[in-house]
């Protein structure tokens, strides 16, 4: 009688151990899709973030461009007017007229929609200050679900005219990045 009443026990054991089994795989396989997931987010996240940090190093690019016309205008501007009106005031000419081309075209040439979006962001009018023009940039890129934002200030400065006129300038010592921020 003793085999009669152990005859389905095997079979609750064995249905008990591949519950536990089947609860344990089930269990193994969400925690794996959840890190997949947390590192695909990761990646995104991180290519977002270079991508909109790349949108701002664009924006250097396009601003040295943009200093470079500026001392070539400003130059030929200063040489027309002296020609018309010879005083001794080079210098200042050229300064008014290289603050007054980059404060009116520098939006234009910064501002991007797209992916990344680039934008200007001071507040009111751009001034120069000390003749040193700071240009407060935000770029963000969107990826799927995730949109990183990044911020820099870029320093622009006033060069000398002498230097200017002479030749001997690198017009990347005028621009540089300010407070970066992520």
């Amino acid at each position: 009688m003793n085999k009669m009443n152990n005859r389905g026990s095997v079979l609750v054991l064995l249905v008990v151990v591949v519950a536990i089994v089947t609860a344990l795989g089930s269990s193994l396989l969400n925690i794996v899709f959840a890190n997949y997931d947390i590192k695909r987010f990761n990646t995104e996240s991180k290519r977002a973030y270079y991508l909109s940090e790349n949108g701002l190093n664009e924006s250097y690019v396009r601003t040295r461009c943009l200093i470079k016309e500026a001392i070539e205008d400003s130059v030929d501007k200063t040489e027309l007017y002296l020609i018309e009106y010879p005083l001794n005031e080079e210098a200042a000419i050229f300064k008014t007229n290289y603050k007054q081309y980059l404060t009116a075209n520098i939006k234009s040439r910064i501002n991007r929609h797209g992916n990344p979006s680039v934008e200007i962001r001071n507040l009111g009018s751009l001034i120069f200050i000390s003749d040193v023009l700071i240009v407060s940039l935000r770029s963000a890129y969107v990826l799927d679900e995730v949109e990183k934002i990044t911020w820099v200030e870029l320093n622009i400065s006033v060069p000398e005219f002498d230097d200017v006129n002479d030749e001997v300038y690198d017009v990347k010592d005028y621009i540089e990045f300010g407070n970066w921020n992520s």
